[in-house]
């Protein structure tokens, strides 16, 4: 007699699942190159997920299964610590079938603090921690502190049966859960205080990530190499829409640098990846290098291989046109697909395509999103409403959503853009106080105020500057005090240790640009006296005045001496 055939959730991304399977069930969904479950098919993934559901739901309260029962109550939080790869993928599935909301944490080393964790879980109030094997320490670590029971998912322990077979659950074609209950939560940095949580609903999951997949023209024939970070909006839709397709995710944070990818894009098997402005820029002097010293047979087949890829993509800071230009010569021909987005915004607001960029220009970012309606006001701020917008932030801070939205409930991006000929053209942020910095907010005057109270600075004025590398660096203008008007001592290696010892100031907020002026030497100012950071990005912090040593330049790679890791040094994410 035939075992009973599983049930699997009648909800959005688990139906496209089901029909994946029964085409193609042994098709392989999940390459894992951490080592925990090289590789899984569709059915060893989808019979773990619901198995695991069954554990789950035991190890929750009454009060939360209740919560989850009542399509009317609260969200109910729960996070997941796992390695990316097979656990963490089962895990975020297990959690939403359950109609819970995913809270991803940080996970490469060193990890979430003890400390971190536990702010990220009180916040959201989260009831249960799940974990993959290499975390279950740190994982208890931090359910101790917390008190929050935590569970682990071990895919050596599951023993799925030979073919097993499997049906949608019946709901007359009608999603049981609240589409407007929540989806996942993404920590983001604020401009002050500690991170923020961005909330989003299934609904607008469901509208995003689907949209998402189709910009991408994503089919089960299709392998996504994956070595984005999961708890950060970039790699989860990446994971997510590849999933969603029945495509392969390859996940390869755990082993990929430079060197190893050219390598494996030299296979010709991968047909889709996201590459950062700073990740191609590497990649590029690689190629160079490669093509003067490999063998030129073995430099053919990673070319072939990088020209194999149907999609290569790029975000999170401007492209520009030079990089555009590089790659698609690179490619053959083929368009480097340009991406805007954020992380309050589950589908992309604007992006070019891949199949081609003719027409395109060059300078802007492509056309808007079908899902997305886009305004500019009258200060030149850019301004969105779509179904897959976020529905609010979590933050201690009570007033955390004043002025997030516009009247007519347009989100205030923050960036400075233009809409024409159809195509959206961003221009930077709309506030001179925001610095964005490698992926993280930091809000200047914070930085500025603090400094200024150094015995050894008479005036400072922070602002941020354009970096290839990074989309911008923080940069510190001083003026020194007469007394030490030969700038004794205010170099960055002084100022970010005082800044950090004696202000308590975050490292990721600590400048890593550094210009002191004689205290005679004048800087542009308004009429009434107040800097205009502009003009003196322009004039002092020049491409000129970074090269000829006028600028102190702190070297990302170096560790300031003396200073140990603290909580949020990095935001915990």
């Amino acid at each position: 007699m035939s075992a009973p055939p599983f049930q699997i959730p009648g909800q959005p991304f688990f139906t496209e699942l089901f029909q994946c399977w029964r085409k193609t069930p042994k098709k392989t969904l999940i390459r894992d190159l951490s080592g925990c479950c090289p590789e899984a098919t569709l059915e060893r993934f989808l019979y773990d997920v619901v198995t695991l559901r069954t554990r789950l739901w035991d190890s929750l309260d009454e009060h939360a299964k209740q919560a989850l029962r009542d399509p009317n109550a609260g969200n109910v939080f729960i996070a997941v610590l796992a390695t990316p790869g097979y656990e963490y993928a089962v895990l975020c599935y297990t959690i939403y079938s359950v109609g819970a909301v995913i809270v991803p944490l940080y996970r490469k080393a060193p990890g979430v603090l003890v400390e971190e964790a536990k702010y990220f879980l009180e916040l959201c109030n989260a009831v249960l921690l799940t974990t993959g094997t290499a975390d279950v320490q740190h994982a208890q670590a931090i359910s101790d502190q917390v008190g929050v029971q935590s569970l682990t998912f071990n895919p050596t322990q599951s023993l799925p049966p030979d073919n097993p077979t499997f049906v949608l659950e019946s709901h007359n074609g009608c999603d049981p859960i609240n589409m407007e209950k929540g989806f996942v939560l993404l920590y983001t940095s604020g401009t002050t205080g500690p991170p923020k949580g961005v909330l989003h609903s299934r609904r607008s999951a469901v509208a995003g990530l689907r949209s998402l997949m189709g910009h991408m023209g994503m089919s089960p024939h299709d392998t996504w190499l994956l070595h984005s970070p999961v708890h950060w909006m970039g790699g989860f839709w990446q994971f997510f829409i590849t999933l969603l397709a029945g495509a392969c995710v390859e996940f390869c944070a755990s082993v990929c640098n430079p060197d190893w990818l050219m390598e494996r894009l030299s296979a010709g098997d991968v047909s889709c990846m996201v590459m950062t402005p700073t990740m191609l820029d590497t990649m590029e002097e690689k190629l160079d290098t490669a093509q003067k010293s490999w063998p030129s047979s073995r430099y053919e087949s990673v070319l072939a291989g990088i020209r194999a890829l149907r999609v290569l993509a790029t975000g999170s800071m401007p492209v520009g046109p030079v990089r555009r230009t590089v790659w698609k010569n690179l490619r053959g021909g083929k368009p480097l697909v340009d991406l805007y987005g954020m992380t309050e915004e589950l589908a992309m607001i604007a992006r070019t395509s891949w199949e081609s960029d003719d027409g395109i220009p060059l300078e802007s970012c492509g056309i808007p999103s079908e899902l997305v309606t886009l305004k500019v006001n009258d200060e030149g701020e850019l301004l969105v409403k779509s179904p897959a917008l976020f529905t609010k932030y979590l933050s201690p801070n009570p007033e955390v959503m004043k002025g997030v939205f516009d009247g007519d409930g347009f989100y205030k991006t923050g960036d400075l853009a233009r809409l024409e000929g159809g195509y959206l053209y961003i221009h930077g942020r709309a506030s001179q106080d925001v610095i964005r910095f490698n992926g993280w907010k930091v809000f200047a005057p914070e930085v500025e105020g603090a400094l200024s109270t150094h015995p050894s600075v008479s005036q400072v004025i922070i602002l941020g500057v354009s970096d290839l590398h990074t989309g911008q660096r923080v940069a510190a203008l001083l003026i020194p005090k007469w007394d030490n008007a030969s700038g004794n001592k205010l170099d960055l290696a002084t100022i970010r240790g005082w800044l950090s010892q004696e202000k308590g100031i975050l490292q990721y907020k600590l400048p890593t640009l550094l210009r002191v002026l004689r205290p005679t030497q004048k800087y542009p100012v308004t009429s009434s006296g107040k800097p205009i950071k502009p003009r003196i990005r322009e004039e002092l912090f020049n491409q000129t005045e970074l090269v000829n040593g006028t600028v102190e330049v702190w070297d990302l790679a170096a560790k300031d001496p003396g200073m140990a890791a603290r909580p949020f040094d990095w935001a915990g994410i």
